[in-house]
């Protein structure tokens, strides 16, 4: 008897794919008007499951990024993300699965710790509840796509301008948590956004994020009591280009990236402001190597 083919059924069918990059890059960063030669080591992973018409609530979308820079003999910054997006809002692949198109709900993680002048600073972000849009266009021999995400977020954070703040005044006063352990709580927002086009090996991308937070935390955490507060707010603009190359098992490429950074203390009770302000630049060689 012979065997019915079924189209629906095959589009049916999950479409999962995944990769994992070892990577490894040489630097130049300018940062204070200081510049270093760097040592970056890290590694990409995605991995992508798409099951058309299902209402089932899985993870359609998983990314896992990190990444270790050294800098005259000392660890300089170490960075890592985490992102997961679930179906249910739309999702879909075409027959031949060349085409991925996924809108859900996400959540994620982020770390990233940087030594400005020698001191370190340092962001934990959790990225409560977000939206995601992802589409991806592997049709030989343009393949295009591009990843938009926006989160409310809860986030711990060095200040930036604590130092300015140290100063100018004593730290009497200010909230203990914020004293002893130089961090404070805050709530605020991440925008991210990524757009990639390649023409058989050769690709280029670009990356552009932006996050924006406020202090919550005014009470004095041993004491339970409200002590002088200051507002701390933090901004951060990041962007990179990459041009890159593929080959059959290893991609070379370049990359250009800029981290803008501003940090404010303020008293709403009177005019007392402290604002400090820090940008770096960086250009690099990668190698990248596919598992």
């Amino acid at each position: 008897m012979p065997i019915k083919f079924d189209p629906k059924k095959l589009i049916n069918q999950p479409s999962r794919y995944g990769f994992f990059h070892w990577q490894a890059g040489l630097s130049n960063r300018t940062s204070q008007d200081i510049s270093h030669n760097t040592l970056s080591l890290g590694f990409t992973s995605e991995r992508n499951h798409i099951n058309q018409f299902s209402r089932k609530n899985v993870i359609a979308l998983s990314q896992l990024q990190a990444s270790m820079d050294i800098t005259e003999g000392k660890y300089y910054d170490f960075t890592t993300r985490a992102t997961l997006i679930f179906n249910g809002l739309y999702e879909t692949a075409n027959f031949n699965r060349q085409k991925l198109a996924l809108l859900g709900l996400a959540t994620g993680l982020e770390y990233e710790s940087r030594d400005y002048s020698n001191h370190s600073d340092w962001l934990a972000i959790i990225n409560l509840l977000g939206i995601a849009a992802y589409y991806e266009n592997k049709n030989k021999p343009w393949r295009y796509g591009f990843q938009s995400e926006v989160y409310y977020d809860f986030a711990m954070i060095n200040a930036l301008a604590l130092d300015k703040l140290e100063d100018q005044i004593k730290l009497d006063g200010i909230r203990v948590v914020t004293e002893m352990q130089r961090y404070y709580y805050a709530k605020g927002y991440t925008l991210r956004g990524m757009f990639h086009l390649s023409w058989r090996n050769t690709g280029i991308s670009y990356a552009i994020a932006w996050h924006s937070y406020d202090s919550i935390d005014k009470y004095n955490r041993f004491e339970k009591t409200q002590t002088k507060f200051f507002y701390y707010q933090d901004r951060m603009l990041r962007k990179s280009i990459i041009l890159k190359q593929q080959f059959k098992r290893f991609d070379l490429g370049i990359r250009l990236s800029a981290i803008t950074r501003k940090g404010k203390i303020k008293d709403q009770k009177s005019a007392f402001r402290v604002s400090e302000s820090v940008t770096e630049n960086r250009s690099e060689i990668f190698f990248q190597y596919k598992l």
